[in-house]
């Protein structure tokens, strides 16, 4: 009994869960590494899910319960990561789907934007980790305050 008390206190409050859609893992991969290692500086731990294709992306999505933010490749196989976004805002219209592709062509970013992306950000860890520390600054920081006021 007091072994489970004990892990309930350690067990962290606040988890930044991410979901990465993408085709090749070794993008998955890079993503997945860049969010868990600017998330984890800030003190906090995160999930990040990869997803290669619509119905695994469907299928973690609802599973998990959601995600604080999805990032969305554009150039997959067989559907395209705009297709993927609409679907996935159809289900669930509170998705911060976010699309992160090496294709720079204005014709692409306005086809993933007009599929409800909120911003298309370049295949660029750098980039990635910045927008995602500005993008949630707010939270992380509401994080920071009700630890340090729950903190005896």
């Amino acid at each position: 009994m007091e072994e489970t008390v004990a892990a309930a206190v350690r067990a962290p409050v606040h988890v930044f869960r991410c979901l990465v859609v993408n085709d090749l893992p070794i993008h998955c991969t890079g993503i997945r590494k860049v969010i868990e290692r600017s998330v984890n500086e800030l003190g906090f731990p995160s999930v990040t899910d990869c997803a290669y294709s619509e119905p695994e992306t469907l299928d973690l999505w609802t599973r998990n319960g959601g995600y604080h933010i999805t990032v969305m490749d554009f150039n997959m196989d067989p559907k395209k990561g705009d297709e993927i976004t609409r679907v996935l805002l159809k289900q669930h219209p509170d998705a911060l789907v976010v699309g992160c592709s090496s294709i720079k062509e204005p014709d692409v970013i306005q086809k993933c934007k007009e599929a409800g992306m909120q911003e298309v950000l370049p295949k660029d860890w750098i980039k990635v980790r910045q927008f995602i520390l500005e993008r949630f600054k707010a939270l992380f920081a509401s994080w920071k305050d009700s630890e340090s006021s729950a903190a005896p």
